[in-house]
């Protein structure tokens, strides 16, 4: 039913609805990437670990995920073969899905990604792009599924909110990021690319895109920045500190207006 303030709303010349068309709904068998140390104990204690061994079990779980960037359980080599069956009947590694590439000649890559265990007639993709300096590599990760503003000069702000982005699909895009690049141990970068030559990671900096919204509907940046250091930082995915953390464009609290530019610890985007 619709309410007297969405009708009126409605009427507005140029109004865009951005209320969430959806919820995020947990797969049957969800992917560990993303999962904190505790989130992959208790993902170990579903199946049935002893609690005296999760966090030893976890540990193995992180190495594999965060420092060697598996994309399967058989490639675990010091996990036991039980384990690694157990674990490929309740979860999965899936990351997105790289749809499209594109590469400028100044080394900037943009994927297209599609979001993994979706049910939806059709799958959300997102874009991530990777932007290489000298001396440091930043990686734009999406936030979104489309976004809450409507700012003018932004395309996205023309489209509905579909629904936030959760912290393991926010984490799945560096992940991608770093396999497209070859940022792992053992790896090297396509041929022709351009990244940082410094002996460091090739993913220095992130930026967050788009504008979180929480349940008291209130935009901050800081509830950002929240998931990247809990979710991006503590997975040893950035060797950084938080002045390589930063929120983007349209981010709102109390010092940032809509379509200003957000500039923590002196980065800016």
């Amino acid at each position: 039913m619709t309410t007297p303030h969405e009708s009126a709303a409605a009427a507005v010349p140029g109004f865009i609805e951005k209320a969430p068309l959806e919820r995020y709904v947990r797969p049957s068998r969800p992917s560990l990437v993303g999962m904190s140390r505790a989130e992959l104990g208790a993902a170990l204690g579903e199946i049935g670990v002893p609690p005296g061994q999760r966090k030893m079990r976890a540990q193995q779980l992180w190495h594999w995920l965060y420092v060697r960037g598996a994309t399967g359980f058989d490639i675990m080599t010091s996990v036991s073969k039980e384990l690694r069956a157990a674990l490929a009947r309740s979860f999965t590694l899936d990351r997105p899905e790289v749809v499209a590439e594109q590469v400028s000649v100044d080394g900037t890559r943009k994927w297209l990604l599609r979001l993994p265990g979706e049910t939806n007639e059709r799958p959300h993709e997102v874009e991530c792009v990777y932007i290489p300096e000298t001396g440091r590599g930043t990686l734009c990760v999406s936030s979104q599924v489309g976004c809450t503003l409507a700012c003018t000069f932004c395309h996205t702000g023309t489209q509905r909110l579909v629904r936030n982005l959760t912290a393991s699909e926010i984490v799945g895009q560096v992940l991608v990021a770093r396999d497209r690049l070859g940022d792992w141990p053992g790896h090297a970068p396509p041929a022709g690319a351009i990244v940082p030559h410094d002996g460091g990671r090739f993913v220095t900096n992130i930026v967050m895109m788009g504008a979180l919204l929480e349940e008291v509907e209130c935009l901050s940046s800081e509830t950002a920045m929240r998931v990247i250091e809990t979710k991006i930082k503590r997975v040893d995915l950035l060797e950084t500190n938080r002045k390589a953390l930063t929120t983007g464009q349209n981010f709102i609290d109390n010092q940032v207006r809509v379509g200003a530019v957000s500039q923590p610890d002196g980065f800016a985007y």
